[in-house]
């Protein structure tokens, strides 16, 4: 594994990505967002863009399926070239969110009818009724491949300090298969301590745009040697990739996050007052 995240390495005309090209390694955003959760954007421009640069995809919305099984409809339906990586973010009861990864849209399908539509609360890109661990476990038995999405980020999505707290186990950093190291959204700071964090552990790197809008698809890609999801995902799992990209400038994004903002306000619950109504409101631990 390794991980490109200096100027020289990003431009998109650079001697690193033209050289992966040139040897098959096929580039995916491994964390985007639609129209389907928190994001503006629809399907159909995220396709386009992605099709245009010529890299993949995983459209990873918050606890929803929808845009996934929308991108390979227009795969299909135009006859397109591009690797579609099915995914989704899952927004966990005690905050953190994990990213989920599927070979096959069926499994995705199967995985979200039985473990994450019945979890779903009125709004339905906020947290589950359903704890980490039990997520990841429910997971991994449809053949997911787990990764803990922006483990640095901010108050209740911070891993190691729910952990800390003693709001998760630390047996959720066993579980995982994987780091999410460089997330287009979090600073450069708490992306290097996520890459600290997966050399430690030994476990494999992923690394996506985490975009919102348009314009950020595709800043963030982990290349592998792959033709189509399950070789891709294995590839990943056994550490052969690479991850190339930095974080967006903070300021630059805030006029085009309104629908994120809005959507994550619901997280503004402290996390004991959860942890005493789990079993009141049906979660599943």
């Amino acid at each position: 594994m390794r991980i490109f995240n200096k100027k020289k390495d990003l431009a998109l005309g650079s001697s690193y990505q033209q050289r992966f090209k040139n040897i098959s390694l096929k580039g995916v955003d491994m964390h985007t967002h639609s129209n389907y959760s928190d994001s503006y954007t629809p399907i159909s421009k995220i396709i386009k863009k992605a099709v245009k640069r010529g890299f993949g995809i995983s459209i990873t919305d918050h606890n929803e399926i929808g845009g996934v099984l929308e991108a390979f409809k227009l795969k299909k339906e135009n006859k397109l070239s591009i690797l579609i990586i099915p995914g989704i973010e899952l927004n966990t009861i005690e905050g953190p969110h994990i990213l989920a990864y599927f070979d096959s849209a069926e499994k995705l399908k199967a995985f979200y009818i039985d473990n994450v539509k019945p979890f779903k609360r009125k709004k339905g890109y906020g947290r589950l009724n359903k704890s980490i661990i039990s997520l990841i476990r429910s997971a991994k038995r449809y053949g997911g491949m787990v990764s803990l999405a922006h483990p640095y980020s901010y108050a209740y999505a911070n891993i190691p300090k729910q952990i800390k707290k003693g709001n998760i186990p630390k047996e959720v950093l066993i579980m995982a298969d994987a780091i999410e190291t460089i997330n287009g959204v979090i600073t450069k700071g708490r992306n290097n301590k996520a890459i600290k964090l997966a050399t430690t552990l030994g476990k494999a790197f992923t690394g996506g745009s985490d975009a919102h809008t348009l314009f950020e698809v595709g800043n963030v890609l982990t290349y592998a040697n792959a033709f189509n999801a399950k070789e891709f995902l294995n590839e990943v799992a056994n550490k052969r990739n690479m991850v190339i990209g930095k974080p967006k400038n903070q300021i630059i994004r805030m006029g085009s996050i309104l629908k994120s903002f809005n959507a994550h306000l619901t997280y503004k619950i402290h996390i004991k007052s959860i942890n005493q109504k789990k079993h009141a409101i049906g979660c599943e631990v």
